[in-house]
């Protein structure tokens, strides 16, 4: 799965590898916080779409090996009957 997101966008297994991209925003202390939907920008927005790009591949990988895999059990079942 690794090798195939990464073929498929390499900045997006990075992000499944490292984590979510957060917007935060410096409050007056120097402290980060986590900021709320209505104060992001352009460039947040960006990002939370790179979050879900990231989900959706990865539900599209997750199908792909389930099906992939009940094929296989499929299979493997047809030829047990076949030697029988």
């Amino acid at each position: 799965m690794e090798n195939y997101i990464q073929v498929e966008d390499y900045e997006l297994w990075m992000l499944i590898k490292n984590g979510p991209l957060i917007p935060k925003r410096i409050k007056g202390d120097g402290t980060a916080v986590i900021k709320k939907p209505e104060e992001f920008d352009s460039n947040d927005f960006k990002m939370m779409e790179k979050n879900a790009k990231a989900k959706k591949l990865l539900t599209l990988v997750s199908v792909q090996m389930n099906t992939h895999v009940s094929q296989s059990v499929n299979l493997l079942k047809t030829s047990g009957k076949l030697c029988k």
